[in-house]
């Protein structure tokens, strides 16, 4: 069927949301292209279910849409559009910095490519993925009740000149699994240190890939954090609007301590480095950047730190470690920490190890690498999930 095209004036970015009523049949796709850049994503009824009825951003402000029927189906109802997301131009006074958070930014931001880190959209969060496969975000940025926690986005372009923000191709853009998602339950109170959210992906509806196997990247967790620290995510840059919402890094930050408040324990990393709006649920990593200790949640406001939930808190422990299911116990010959107890920041980094203290009827999940094993041992492959890559067995 011939394209129709949908247009905004104001738009910088549209996505689309389709009526429920929608049906493509078994074999029919519908296909979205962005007039701007010519970008395209097909969906078809199976990924427009796992994608909520709804597309990936697109930029500019036109898309055109075509649907491709299949002879053999005989039930495709009418492609219906319910409404749109779009991005405009904020008007008005220019966003600054009130003095009680300025004064946390002496340090400027640095360009990152870090291949693990993405932007959710259209929260303008960051967003990354776990040694396990899952990825971590803040809990503030998600809200169940709208539509703007459901696309992580990679290799995300500079922004346009006026600041709006550009989006990657959709093969580089991923629906989020509101289905397979785990968050703090009290997100009224939002308090420092239990601010999280723990989530799933759908394979992309381009090339069928999960993103660590697209980008062949993930970040290592741990529970020790060290004396100077940084943050990774897609900042807000007051300076240079064609980097705002990109990916950046905040380094030389100082660690003031771990803290807790409330019951359970909410448990959190307080520090001062310079972090902006979009950097919430990025990871806060060490000078050496493969170690992740916490998700950055808060700039340093009113008197109070910058902070961001650690992973010694125990619910987002618990949320991380059954992601995959109960009882995991995890294997990592790649990580540093070499106080092993088999969870996922202080993992075995012997398969004989892992299985030792696996109970019955547990996974055992382990990171991509070389596993040496003594001759004779048996190895029960039928337990092990490899969520991040392959590993060598010798």
């Amino acid at each position: 069927m011939p394209a129709e095209p949908i247009k905004f004036s104001e738009a910088r970015w549209i996505q689309l949301h389709f009526d429920v009523s929608t049906n493509l049949g078994e074999q029919s796709s519908v296909t979205i292209t962005s007039n701007d850049d010519g970008f395209t994503q097909t969906l078809s009824a199976s990924s427009l279910k796992e994608c909520g009825n709804s597309s990936v951003l697109f930029n500019g402000n036109s898309v055109s849409i075509s649907v491709e029927l299949d002879r053999q189906d005989r039930n495709v109802f009418l492609v219906a559009v319910k409404e749109l997301t779009i991005g405009i131009v904020p008007t008005g006074q220019p966003l600054v910095a009130p003095p009680d958070v300025a004064q946390c930014r002496e340090k400027a931001l640095g360009r990152s490519d870090a291949h693990a880190v993405g932007r959710v959209m259209p929260a303008t969060c960051t967003g990354w993925i776990v040694s396990n496969g899952a990825h971590l975000s803040a809990g503030h940025c998600h809200d169940p009740n709208d539509t703007g926690f459901n696309v992580l986005q990679f290799h995300v372009p500079e922004s346009n000149q006026d600041g709006s923000p550009r989006h990657p191709h959709p093969r580089d853009q991923y629906c989020i699994d509101t289905r397979n998602m785990k968050s703090n339950d009290e997100r009224q109170e939002q308090l420092r240190g239990d601010d999280w959210v723990v989530f799933g992906v759908f394979p992309n509806t381009e090339t069928g890939l999960l993103p660590v196997q697209q980008e062949k990247a993930f970040i290592r967790l741990s529970g020790t954090a060290p004396a100077e620290l940084g943050i990774l995510g897609y900042a807000f840059d007051r300076i240079n609007k064609i980097e705002k919402f990109t990916q950046q890094i905040s380094t030389g930050g100082i660690l003031l301590g771990e803290r807790s408040e409330s019951t359970p324990p909410a448990v959190y990393l307080a520090y001062e480095i310079p972090a902006t709006v979009g950097m919430s649920g990025g990871p806060i990593i060490g000078t050496e950047g493969s170690l992740a200790f916490g998700i950055h949640t808060n700039e340093c406001r009113g008197g109070d730190p910058a902070a961001g939930t650690s992973f010694n808190n125990v619910k987002l422990r618990d949320a991380l470690e059954t992601f995959a299911g109960p009882q995991t116990v995890f294997v990592d010959s790649g990580h540093p920490d070499t106080t092993e107890d088999g969870s996922i920041v202080r993992p075995f980094d012997t398969l004989e190890e892992g299985f030792k203290a696996l109970p019955p009827g547990g996974i055992l999940s382990v990171v991509t690498g070389v596993y040496p094993v003594t001759p004779g041992t048996t190895i029960d492959q039928s337990v092990i999930q490899t969520p991040v890559g392959p590993i060598t067995i010798q």
